[in-house]
C-alpha cells in the first residue's frame, strides 16, 4: 500500500501536469490550424491557376488548327493539384515537437515531486 507522502506526491504531480498538458493541446492545434490555412491557400492558389489555363485551352479547343491549342492542352494535363505532403510533414514535425516537450516537462515534475514512473 502507497504511503501517504507517495499519494499526496502523486496527486501534486497530476495537478502540476495539467498546465504542460494545456499547453500541448495548444500547440497541436496550432499545428493544425497552421496546415488547414497553409493547404487552403495553396488549393486556392491552384484552382485560379487552373481555372486561368482552363479558360485558355477552352477558347482555342474550338479551332483544332490553332497552334497555341496544343501547349494550351499540355497546360491543362500537367497541371495537378499539389500535394499536401509538405505541410503535413510541417505539421507532424510541430506535434512531435510538442509531444517531446511535454515528455520532457512531465519527466521534470516527477523528479520535482520525487516519483518514478512506474512502467
Amino acid at each position: 500500500m502507497p504511503s501517504a507522502a507517495t499519494v499526496t506526491a502523486a496527486q501534486n504531480f497530476e495537478a502540476a501536469k495539467a498546465g504542460p498538458l494545456g499547453v500541448r493541446q495548444e500547440a497541436v492545434a496550432a499545428a493544425q490550424r497552421t496546415y488547414r490555412v497553409a493547404r487552403q491557400a495553396e488549393l486556392t492558389t491552384w484552382e485560379h491557376a487552373h481555372a486561368a489555363v482552363q479558360k485558355r485551352f477552352d477558347l482555342l479547343k474550338s479551332d483544332p488548327e490553332h497552334p497555341d491549342l496544343p501547349a494550351a492542352t499540355r497546360a491543362l494535363n500537367e497541371l495537378q493539384q499539389p500535394s499536401p505532403r509538405r505541410l503535413l510533414a510541417e505539421m507532424d514535425r510541430a506535434i512531435q515537437q510538442a509531444d517531446r516537450e511535454y515528455h520532457e516537462t512531465l519527466q521534470r515534475l516527477r523528479a520535482e515531486h520525487g516519483l518514478t514512473r512506474a512502467f
